[in-house]
């Protein structure tokens, strides 16, 4: 199993961490957050045992977000990889979150 820390500066209050979805108990840490995140999306496209099914088969990736300070996971989010000729390109598909943590996670988007 490979994990993945991208940690975004040296005071970062939380780390983003790339997780095998094979993991033991990994989706019971992280399905609240996805299904929440699933609950707020108005395309209806997708259920949770679909990411689950595209995360087994490597066609998204999983992540934990977690609160550097205490140590906890406090959202989960889902990306996928987009290909051109000249870059590749991250899109977050789904994130989901404790109510109340964007100070959080709201720095490392800008």
């Amino acid at each position: 199993m490979t994990i993945q820390l991208m940690k975004l500066a040296q005071d970062d209050l939380a780390a983003v961490i790339r997780v095998d979805p094979r993991y033991p108990g990994i989706w019971q840490k992280l399905a609240p957050y996805l299904q929440n995140a699933l609950d707020h999306d108005r395309s209806g496209d997708w259920l949770l045992q679909d990411v689950r099914a595209k995360a087994n088969a490597h066609l998204v990736q999983l992540w934990a977000l977690v609160n550097q300070t205490t140590d906890t996971v406090f959202g989960a989010l889902v990306t996928g990889e987009s290909v051109y000729d000249r870059r590749k390109v991250l899109d977050i598909l789904l994130l989901g979150t404790d109510p109340h943590s964007e100070e959080l996670w709201l720095p490392c988007l800008e």
